[in-house]
């Protein structure tokens, strides 16, 4: 049992980053991405990237023309705001509450990643594992390791799709909490 669970969770440390690796869902990935759903949801998903990636970019350019034309405007609202508006961190950046916004990142990770790792095995490649990324004892980010031979000679739809997926799958969440409030 203890040869078992050392092969399914690896722990990686090299100060200050540590990664927590594991096989423990490569069962739902498998399950989830045999669903028919999973297929029509990959296409949803590469169609919607670009849709979004135009966005950003408008509000990337309209937010470069602000700092721009109003230099100490945004200036004054930078000093307001203090020196934590800059880090993306709930509690620390006074616009994100702690628990709602922990809250909304677990969710937001859990989904991204998981859509990377079903649309993967719906076209048959291979996820070698899964796991989290820390900084110190604090959570930056997670991932799904999907074979990067496989996808090199993957077809391009195929690998699109699940470069798509994670993006898509958060768009749609996000369009659906709007929708709820």
């Amino acid at each position: 049992n203890r040869k078992y669970q050392a092969e399914e969770r690896r722990i990686e440390f090299s100060f200050p980053m540590l990664i927590l690796r594991t096989k423990r869902f490569s069962g739902v990935f498998d399950k989830l991405g045999r669903l028919r759903a999973s297929r029509y949801l990959a296409w949803v998903f590469l169609g919607l990237v670009p849709f979004v990636a135009g966005i950003a970019i408008y509000l990337i350019a309209t937010s470069l023309v602000n700092v721009l034309m109003n230099p100490s405007v945004v200036g004054e609202v930078a000093r307001d705001l203090g020196a934590g508006a800059i880090l993306l961190l709930p509690g620390i950046n006074p616009m994100l509450p702690i628990v709602y916004g922990w809250l909304a990142i677990i969710v937001a990770i859990v989904l991204h990643e998981g859509a990377h790792g079903i649309i993967a095995r719906n076209n048959g490649l291979t996820v070698k594992s899964s796991g989290l990324l820390f900084f110190l004892v604090i959570p930056i980010g997670a991932f799904v390791d999907v074979d990067e031979e496989q996808i090199k000679v993957a077809k391009s739809r195929a690998s699109l799709k699940v470069m798509a997926a994670g993006v898509g799958a958060n768009v749609i969440v996000g369009l659906s909490c709007l929708l709820c409030m």
